[in-house]
């Protein structure tokens, strides 16, 4: 992977990067489209509310993206944080950039104590579970989704961060 990665979070005006990215990568990877959803979400998470802020962060080398997540920060009732979407290009795989980009996005989310943090994952992925795992989290839930206008089955992870 050439280059120096760098992990950043990116304004809302340029978050429509990001969905880009992540609905090539599972249309590549899983020929899934997820557009439709991840707009809901996006849509979602510009709304806001109370104690509720949406974020995108950006993995890249160089002025290459290579990886993107999209994250919802809860403070109420309870400081958690929520991994919506996230993806990293195939070529830049297994060289640690989405464990980065994961670990750099936790930082994000302000927490004085313990922060709940939950993960989807398709369950056709070979790679995201086992990083989940690896990670500590624990699978929760098995949820059917509908993305374009295929089935698919999303695992729910469910973790811990300590500040």
């Amino acid at each position: 992977m050439p280059g120096a990665l760098s992990v950043r979070e990116v304004p809302p005006a340029a978050w429509e990067t990001a969905a880009a990215f992540l609905d090539r990568v599972f249309l590549e990877e899983f020929d899934t489209p997820v557009g439709q959803a991840l707009a809901a979400d996006l849509a979602r998470l510009r709304e806001g509310g109370e104690g509720l802020h949406g974020h995108v962060v950006l993995a890249e080398t160089g002025r290459h993206l290579i990886g993107a997540a999209v994250l919802l920060c809860e403070t109420v009732p309870r400081p958690a944080t929520t991994f919506l979407w996230w993806a990293v290009d195939s070529p830049a795989r297994r060289h640690g950039v989405a464990r980065r980009l994961l670990s750099d996005a936790l930082k994000i989310c302000p927490s004085e104590g313990p922060l709940s943090v939950q993960a989807r994952s398709l369950a056709a992925s070979p790679a995201a579970p086992r990083l989940l795992w690896s990670l500590g989290f624990r699978v929760v839930d098995v949820v059917p989704v509908t993305l374009g206008v295929q089935e698919r089955e999303m695992l729910l992870f469910e973790g811990l961060a300590l500040p």
